[in-house]
């Protein structure tokens, strides 16, 4: 009997840099109802060599691949499977990356001499590479990357270089930053200087008939000098008119004008008509005093298109700050983009002779014909309050009033503050201003426990106490602790899957209403036992849930105030809440057995969210002040936005009733991308063998969320380290001599040898492949897998990745253990805290081994070695 998946369905053709997506068309007969979820499945992406021979490229949890530009050409098998690949049959796909048909430039990324992306103000004479990243471009086109002073009105071009693309689609070059020592010295006496500032542009030329570096010449075109190329870009940014572009339109092989360039034809019937700067009423204003910026986008013919949004801060004397950049999709022909100055943000361009102001301006690129255009300048008072949000920006210090510092040491007075009754009713009402709380017994009884677990999730802010209240206002109002079924029987057929087949519609007509409209007459409700049959049928052989006559549907509804749904969330938020939420010696919790708990006990009801909360990790996306971010945190609750018009207006009635506003943390927490484990070489702890009269030394382990390597670095530098989220320990020593796979176990002579532990350094932790016996595994290089045989660099050559599992030193061959026998618990507890374990997210998870002292004996059999190293 076979089983699991028996064919997937996809493109044959992906195009370099397009996300494309695979899913399972058939699964084999005998394969179980249950077992049948693509959350099941695991997916690997196989390069076909030019043998025909086959080698591991990526492994993933779900059907999404995307390919750079160095894999146009290549052929890959795509594979989905439970248990084990199969290669040669329709659960496989050969497809082919193609090159992209329409090429574009898609960013630019500024670097140091070092590499590091730039986070930091510029300085006179500072080196600076910029790096332009493109698609469906190759070593045939070139990019003209430029370096332009921006004085007042006019727009000076200093250095303009040509380059070739590399082959992984990205141009480079290196500018340095011009030192103007007459206004530094001005400005610093207090002169009235000439406002300057500077940024970096590119446009492609296009496919040119020879790859010499100095070729110059375009197919079809005399050469450009590169006096009349500086006017002619200097003509556009002078922005005659508002439909004129800073840079040539690019749609292919084009090559660069001698005259005026022949805009598309969308841009000549259209194009972004002005962009400016509004209050909380749509007003236009040239000041503001909040750090909540609103910009206008005016456009016709570009519904549907992206934009680039740039906005910069305009110096005086040195170069200009870049701020922030993001991509908008324009959906009317009037936009409006919402952006929250960081404190770094509003802290840029503060200079001597400059006051207390800052001017903005936004750039507005419209992706595929590139127009641009230049907002006015925008004052901001900096006596305001700053607010950080985690967008990616780069960020600087600025100074502040004495007032202003003082205020920032006691921190915002409302962060803290235990959630109240009167907010949530006033948060959860319609637009008419009524509550739609109708029964407020089980939040008035849960309250409590919301303001003592709230912490334990990290809902610790303002913004994302309002997050939290507003999706809770939308998923039961507060009151709704159990999911209802009294639907119409068309209605079944559009929202639950399972009444979508030809059985699946007889049954709606079966269970369901009748009659849509309660108001005509003949109107009756379904009947208890058909909301339970309408139940179980919705929710059957899926995520745990068993079939209709288990009557797991109706046992794991919507219950709670989340409104937690199917059996494998009920068992998942159990383990949650036992491994990371429980305060003292609480006892465990048993949603699977006691399910009726989230709908009849406040405490159960209220906590099952915040374990939901916790475990998705939504306050990654739950720290901004905006309308996106509520789409963000929606979709990791509810994936196809259900509510999210309503969801909107509960979050705007949290911000203005918990006062984000005016909040002095609010946003700015920074998410940085990633995890830090750290395993500390001093602090320790002694622990009992769990089959033996022998002690092992246990290292304290530390799991720091949501922060990145260089950060740790710093924080833990100036001493300003916060408590970690989560601690456990670790044993180091590594004492198996025999397995029953590979016999007798020889320890290298070497402390960090065959056998022995890892050197102390810095690794990543990384999930196991199909076939491993354990969950995690430590590796040297971000660039490897679990799987590699060269998983670690030791010195006594390559070794596999290192596990992390239960067991003790005396079934350790380098791996570190729980010194837990048998029992996985901690196992479980550990990997349950690390959501960015999946690969390939962009969010690694960094693994640090610090140094510790041994003690130095001898193996009592030379076939077990001759050294034999211990913690103390």
């Amino acid at each position: 009997m076979k089983q699991g998946v028996k064919a997937i369905q996809g493109k044959i053709d992906i195009k370099a840099g397009v996300w494309e997506s695979y899913t399972v068309s058939e699964w084999y007969p005998d394969t179980p109802m249950e077992v049948r979820n693509e959350a099941n499945v695991k997916w690997r992406a196989y390069k076909i060599n030019t043998n025909g021979s086959l080698t591991l490229a990526l492994e993933k949890k779900e059907g999404v691949f995307r390919f750079g530009q160095a894999g146009i050409g290549s052929k890959y098998k795509i594979v989905a499977f439970l248990n084990s690949p199969e290669l040669d049959n329709a659960s496989s796909i050969t497809i082919t990356v193609v090159a992209t048909e329409q090429p574009d430039i898609t960013s630019i990324v500024l670097s140091d001499m070092k590499g590091a992306v730039l986070t930091k103000p510029l300085a006179g004479g500072q080196i600076v590479n910029a790096h332009v990243n493109t698609v469906g471009m190759n070593s045939k086109h070139k990019v003209v990357i430029s370096l332009w002073e921006d004085v007042k009105d006019s727009h000076k071009l200093i250095e303009e270089k040509s380059v070739f693309v590399g082959s992984m689609g990205v141009a480079h070059a290196q500018f340095i930053i011009p030192v103007d020592f007459k206004k530094r010295m001005d400005a610093l006496m207090g002169k009235a200087i000439e406002e300057t500032s500077y940024h970096i542009t590119a446009y492609a030329l296009g496919e040119l008939s020879s790859v010499a570096a100095s070729q110059m010449i375009a197919k079809g075109e005399k050469p450009v000098l590169p006096s009349e190329r500086k006017k002619q870009i200097q003509e556009h940014l002078e922005k005659k008119t508002k439909k004129q572009t800073t840079t040539p339109p690019y749609k292919g092989k084009i090559a660069p004008p001698a005259a005026k360039p022949k805009l598309s034809p969308l841009a000549e019937s259209g194009g972004i008509k002005a962009v400016y700067f509004v209050d909380k009423t749509g007003k236009k204003i040239t000041e503001n005093r909040t750090s909540n910026l609103r910009v206008i986008i005016e456009s016709q013919g570009l519904i549907d298109r992206e934009i680039n949004l740039k906005l910069f801060e305009d110096d005086t004397v040195t170069d200009d700050d870049f701020l922030f950049e993001k991509n908008y999709t324009l959906t009317s022909t009037k936009n409006y983009v919402d952006i929250t100055l960081t404190k770094e943000m509003q802290e840029k361009g503060y200079e001597f002779g400059e006051g207390w102001e800052q001017e903005l301006y936004v750039k507005i690129h419209v992706l595929n014909f590139y127009p641009r255009i230049k907002s006015e300048a925008l004052k901001i008072d900096f006596t305001s309050k700053t607010i950080d949000v985690p967008d990616g920006v780069s960020t600087v210090r600025v100074a502040s009033t004495d007032a202003e510092k003082k205020k920032e040491e006691k921190g915002c007075p409302n962060c803290d503050k235990d959630i109240t009754l009167a907010q949530i009713k006033a948060i959860c009402v319609d637009l008419k201003g009524n509550c739609l709380v109708k029964e407020d017994k089980m939040i008035k009884e849960a309250l409590p426990y919301l303001n003592k677990y709230r912490k334990k999730v990290g809902i610790n802010t303002c913004v994302r106490k309002a997050h939290f209240l507003a999706q809770l206002s939308q998923e039961s109002k507060f009151y709704d602790l159990e999911e209802g079924f009294n639907y119409y029987w068309e209605s079944l057929i559009s929202t639950f899957s399972a009444f979508t087949t030809t059985e699946g519609r007889k049954k709606a007509k079966l269970w369901g209403r009748k009659i849509k409209d309660r108001n005509i007459l003949g109107y009756e409700t379904v009947s208890k036992e058909n909301e339970e049959n309408i139940s179980n049928w919705a929710y059957k052989d899926k995520n745990l849930n068993k079939n209709f006559s288990s009557g797991d549907g109706s046992k794991y509804r919507g219950r709670g105030f989340k409104q937690i749904t199917w059996k494998s969330n009920y068992k998942s938020l159990s383990e949650y809440f036992n491994s990371c939420m429980k305060i003292n010696e609480e006892s465990n919790v048993d949603w699977e057995t006691n399910y009726k708990d989230l709908t009849y006990k406040p405490k159960d009801a209220i906590v099952s969210a915040l374990a939901y909360w916790g475990k998705n990790n939504i306050n990654s996306v739950a720290n901004e002040n905006n309308s996106k971010s509520v789409e963000k945190v929606t979709k990791k609750i509810n994936s196809v936005l259900k509510g999210l018009i309503e969801r909107k207006q509960f979050f705007k009635n949290a911000v203005e009733i918990l006062k984000v506003n005016t909040c002095l943390k609010g946003s700015e927490i920074e998410i940085e991308n990633g995890t830090v484990i750290i395993v500390s070489g001093t602090d320790t702890k002694k622990e009992k063998d769990p089959a033996q009269n022998i002690y092992w030394v246990m290292y304290k382990t530390d799991i720091y969320k949501d922060m990145s390597l260089e950060t740790y670095k710093k924080l833990k530098k100036n001493k300003k380290l916060p408590n970690p989220d989560y601690t456990t320990y670790l044993s180091r020593d590594t004492h198996q001599t025999y397995s029953k796979k590979l016999g007798a176990l020889k320890h290298s002579d070497k402390r960090f040898g065959q056998y022995n532990e890892i050197q102390p350094g810095e690794y990543f932790l990384v999930p196991n492949v199909s076939g491993q016996t354990y969950k995690v595994y430590v590796i040297d290089s971000e660039s490897k897998s679990a799987s590699s045989a060269n998983g670690i660099e030791g010195v006594d050559g390559d070794r596999g990745g290192v596990a992390i599992h239960q067991y003790c030193p005396r079934f350790s061959v380098g791996c570190f253990t729980f010194n837990s026998g048998k029992n996985t618990t901690p196992v479980t507890n550990f990997i349950n805290q690390l959501s960015d374990l999946e690969i390939n997210d962009e969010k690694p998870v960094r693994f640090i081994v610090e140094e510790r002292k041994v003690i130095e004996t001898k193996w009592d059999n030379i076939k077990k070695g001759t050294k034999k190293w211990t913690g103390i």
